[in-house]
């Protein structure tokens, strides 16, 4: 017979963790749940769209969903100053808590851990100011962007926007207890560079529109799915730009899952895919303030929100 003490050890050693808000929300909308952001506040939205609950209201810009340290980032202010807020998704209710205070208003932003971890939006495109969070120390740092190094002094500018902002020790305390949380933990949602090396599209190499026409018919998995990207423009003036498009190599069409489109030739109306968090099925996508499916069909949730991602995680698709 069991000691009284080790039942209770083992009593322990098999009870769940105490649930969270968000194990409610899951419940309610169905897994898997993306987060959405825009003028009318932050959602959660099931990934066909059908459902949606309101988090927080207010506008907000953008947003983004942190699954190595399970909290959402996202930005509140008004025309003096922006600041940096968290929601912790393992806490038992929804509380937002203030991580960085008084940086510049409308500024884009990125969370990056010191051991690697990424998490952001505008790819390489866009300025921000980038929160770099280490194991005893977080830090603000500014990320120019190839589309931030235009007018006079609008870098600078940007740059010193991000250094107004303030973090005190009690939120150098709460960022290293986000830290230790994903400490040693890999990331499962990473393309390995030898999966990226896929012979040319023949049809964008023969008739797409590139600058460089090395670039045209280049061609990488659309992580999580056995569909492709394409690339079939690529141009550069005030900066350099991209345009990929959805390639299914079953069918050999190109696929446009906002227009509901398929085409054995580049859909001319299709103005590109990108910038967007991939669910970790690989059925659903979420970015630009809407969520849609590769099957075809989309839900504009805000029209002017940026940023978004997964519960639990997700594969994010650069411009």
């Amino acid at each position: 017979m069991m000691r009284p003490a080790l039942l209770l050890c083992a009593l322990a050693a098999t009870a769940h963790a105490d649930p969270s808000w968000t194990d409610g929300l899951v419940k309610e909308l169905g897994a898997p749940v993306a987060i959405v952001a825009g003028d009318n506040g932050i959602h959660a939205v099931s990934a066909d769209g059908a459902r949606k609950k309101d988090l927080l209201p207010g506008a907000t810009p953008w947003v983004l969903v942190d699954f190595r340290g399970d909290v959402i980032w996202y930005p509140r202010g008004g025309k003096k100053s922006t600041d940096l807020m968290m929601i912790d998704l393992r806490a038992p209710t929804l509380a937002p808590e203030s991580m960085v205070t008084g940086m510049a208003p409308e500024l884009s932003a990125g969370v990056v851990y010191t051991d690697g971890w990424r998490f952001a939006f505008g790819g390489v495109q866009r300025q921000k100011a980038v929160i770099t969070i280490g194991e005893k120390k977080t830090k603000l740092d500014f990320e120019e962007g190839i589309l931030g190094n235009f007018g006079d002094g609008a870098v600078k500018k940007f740059e010193r926007g991000v250094k107004k902002g303030k973090i005190t020790p009690a939120q150098q305390k709460r960022f290293a207890e986000i830290y230790a949380r994903g400490a040693g933990k890999k990331n499962p949602y990473v393309v390995p560079a030898a999966a990226k090396n896929l012979p040319r599209n023949e049809e964008g190499m023969k008739h797409g529109h590139c600058d460089d026409t090395d670039m045209c018919g280049a061609v990488e998995p659309l992580p999580g799915t056995k569909l492709q990207l394409v690339t079939v423009g690529y141009s550069c003036g005030d900066g350099c730009y991209v345009q990929k498009q959805i390639y299914d190599p079953a069918t050999r069409e190109f696929v446009d899952p906002v227009q509901k489109q398929r085409s054995k030739t580049i859909i001319a109306t299709d103005t590109g895919f990108g910038d967007v968090w991939i669910a970790p099925a690989g059925d659903a996508f979420v970015g630009g303030g809407r969520v849609g499916r590769f099957g075809g069909g989309v839900v504009q949730i805000e029209e002017l929100g940026e940023g978004g991602g997964w519960l639990g995680g997700g594969y994010y698709v650069e411009f």
